[in-house]
This record gives C-alpha cells, structure tokens and sequence, in this order.
C-alpha cells in the first residue's frame, strides 16, 4: 500500500477465493454509495454442483473529503459481505482501476459506478452466462457484457442485439453493427492486468475508459447478453458515466 499512497484501509470479512470482484472507485459519494452497498447485501450467489460461488468488494477512495471513510468503516462493522477498503490521494479513475486490478482476489473483476446499482441476480446471471460460451473456445473470450435498465422507463438502455448468443469484438458491436446504449459487464482478471490503464503525468485525471477496453476487444471476444444487470442512475451532478453514452463510445473510440 505505501508505493499507492494509501492513507487509510478498512476491511470486513473475507473470501478465501471470490468468483467475482465488485470493484467501485469513489469520490465524493457518500449519498449514493449505499446503492450499491445494498445491491451486494441482498446479491444471490450461484450455487454450482453444490458449491456457493462468493464475491468480494473493492472500494478505492480516490480523495474524497465527504463521510465516505466513516460510511464504509460502519458497513465493515456490520460485517455483512465482504469489503476491503483503500484510500488514495486523487488520481483519477485509471489509477484506481489499475490499483484494484492488482490487490482482486477474484477470477473476475466488474466496475459498479458508486451512484448505480445491481440487480439480485446479477451475479447469477454473469455465472450462468460465462458458463454457457463453450469449454473450447471460452480462453478466446474476456468476459460477458449485459444490459442496463432506465429507473425513469423500466426498460432497456439502447437498441437490440442482432442475434442470442452475440459473440463479437466491442469495436464491431459499435461500429459494425451499431448497437447502442449503455452496457455492463465483467472482465477476466487476468485480461485486465494484460491491458493497464495508461498512467500520464500526474496532473492528468482523466483517461479515456475506451483505451483500454477496445484494445483489449482487439485480441478478446466478449459475450454480449440481453439481460438487464443494473441501474443507471442519471441523477447525480458529478456521474462517472453521464450524458449520450453512444457518443461517448464513438469519441472514445477516436481518442483510442
């Protein structure tokens, strides 16, 4: 923790060996922050040939000056599910994320903003559909990527997928094929380590989340799913994911 600036960590109790990491990066949030702390509390786990597939949370507080810190530390003490906490000073998002990559103790590591939540079967729902892309060709694979639900309409963000089951680049997904609309899924682990974020100068906040995710769509395949796995919330002044999320892709995608 020293070479990452760390000032503080809190941690609950832990997994020996999580299936997935819920990884949250957080500035400034401790008023939506329980959305997703509840999301996790009332998550179903998989059980698999008897075997309960487990998670674990990872929050990486890149400065906040709100109650954030106390917020957290009062979930650890309820020692509901699994958390471990981090505190840097303010660095940006990539840095957090590249962070997080390497301390997850999960095979699989999701980015859930700290202003939306999940869906109780979420992590249902990525087990069953990891499992389903075939034994032979699952190492060609990243992860899988599903869909989000408006809280104003109820429905599905962006257009239909063209065919069940998607395999597909994110790249042709987007450009190709034109889907758009905002998406959620997970990552391998061990593909995320693969692909860092790029750290710039120290002043540099900000870095384009696109970089990494279609660079990595240039060697992986992803499994793009119909089923609903979170809210977007749009309700915050300071969102880590806002505005025209379709143009936002495309003006990553050339930034890449």
């Amino acid at each position: 923790m020293e070479n990452h600036d760390k000032q503080s960590s809190l941690q609950a109790e832990t997994t020996v060996s999580p299936w997935m990491t819920f990884f949250t990066p957080t500035y400034n949030r401790c008023h939506t922050l329980h959305r997703v702390y509840d999301s996790l509390v009332n998550m179903i786990k998989p059980i698999d040939d008897g075997k309960t597939i487990d998670f674990e949370w990872v929050i990486v507080d890149d400065g906040s000056c709100d109650d954030t810190y106390t917020l957290v530390k009062k979930w650890c003490d309820e020692d509901k599910i699994p958390i471990r906490y981090y505190f840097q000073r303010n660095q940006g998002k990539h840095v957090a994320t590249n962070f997080a990559t390497n301390i997850a103790h999960g095979k699989m590591m999701t980015i859930i903003d700290s202003d939306d939540s999940m869906f109780d079967n979420t992590l249902c729902i990525f087990w069953k559909e990891w499992n389903k892309i075939p034994d032979g060709i699952r190492h060609k694979f990243k992860g899988v990527t599903a869909r989000c639900i408006d809280p104003d309409s109820g429905k599905i963000v962006g257009s239909k997928l063209p065919m069940q089951p998607y395999y597909t680049h994110p790249q042709d997904m987007r450009f190709r094929d034109h889907i758009t609309g905002e998406m959620h899924g997970f990552n391998r682990v061990d593909v995320m380590k693969e692909f860092p974020f790029p750290v710039f100068e120290e002043k540099t906040h900000f870095c384009p989340e696109a970089i990494v995710w279609f660079e990595m769509g240039k060697k992986y395949l992803e499994s793009i799913v119909d089923s609903p796995v979170r809210t977007y919330f749009r309700d915050t002044g300071n969102a880590i994911t806002r505005g025209n999320t379709s143009n936002r892709s495309r003006a990553n995608y050339h930034l890449w």
